[in-house]
């Protein structure tokens, strides 16, 4: 199975557009755009009913 998204770069940081909240040099944080970012699957495997994605960016 393969995920790709269009949205960011391999190994890269998540831009803050798909973030919930993004660095504020007032208040520590803001929140931020907060949009999906774009995902495609392929080569799903046969039978598969749903998928679990999490996503962690330090």
């Amino acid at each position: 199975m393969k995920l790709t998204t269009k949205s960011f770069e391999s190994n890269g940081t998540i831009p803050e557009t798909f973030a919930f909240a993004k660095k504020d040099p007032t208040n520590h944080f803001a929140l931020s755009e907060n949009k999906n970012p774009h995902l495609s699957w392929s080569d799903v495997p046969e039978g598969a009913k749903s998928f679990v994605l999490v996503c962690h960016d330090p």
